[in-house]
């Protein structure tokens, strides 16, 4: 199976080229835009890309498009995965073997899913224990036992605050950068009409 990857990282896209795929890379919207032109939508989208802005805009895209695309985040276990909003995630230092399996068969135990409290808690998950319970009135014994769930499902490497707050934010906010850039775009494509 052939697919295209996408990323802002010259070395990543070096080590990524083989006969089997097919390697991008981007540092701009514009370079986006050029090869969504040409690009092959049977093909699922790697996209590796740690730029937030970049990947939401991709992520926008792939989404408008209805294409397959998995998003490879730094923050998480060699060859490991997750599924949250039928958007996979995989780690950036995933082998290409690994990444063909999980674009073939993406079967994921349903006990390694996020349950809708835990997705409650994820946008809060880089908080501490006491902050957590605080702000969702749950006890700080209920607010650590979710964080370390959270943190097992979404097999992280590291657990300290600083790598909880780029997986929250990888996962989170590229929906938001995504909204934001089609409010943008609508703006350009539709101006303002002048009140006389």
């Amino acid at each position: 199976m052939k697919f295209d990857v996408l990323s802002d990282n010259y070395y990543y896209c070096e080590g990524m080229k083989s006969a089997q795929n097919t390697v991008h890379y981007i540092l701009t919207p514009e370079d986006i835009d050029k090869f969504y032109i040409c690009f092959a939508h049977n093909n699922p989208l790697i996209i590796a890309v740690e730029n937030m802005y970049l990947r939401g805009y991709i992520i926008e895209i792939c989404r408008l498009m209805k294409s397959q695309y998995i998003v490879l985040l730094e923050d998480m276990v060699k060859n490991g995965w997750f599924e949250i909003d039928n958007v996979i995630y995989s780690a950036m230092d995933s082998s290409q073997h690994h990444i063909r399996k999980v674009i073939t068969s993406p079967v994921m135990n349903k006990n390694e899913r996020l349950t809708p409290r835990e997705r409650d808690i994820l946008p809060h998950v880089h908080l501490s224990n006491t902050t957590i319970a605080t702000k969702l009135n749950l006890s700080q014994k209920t607010a650590s036992g979710y964080k370390i769930v959270i943190k097992r499902k979404l097999k992280m490497k590291f657990y300290n605050s600083l790598a909880l707050t780029r997986m929250k934010n990888a996962i989170m906010c590229s929906d938001t950068t995504a909204k934001n850039n089609s409010l943008t775009r609508r703006q350009k494509v539709e101006p303002r009409q002048k009140h006389v």
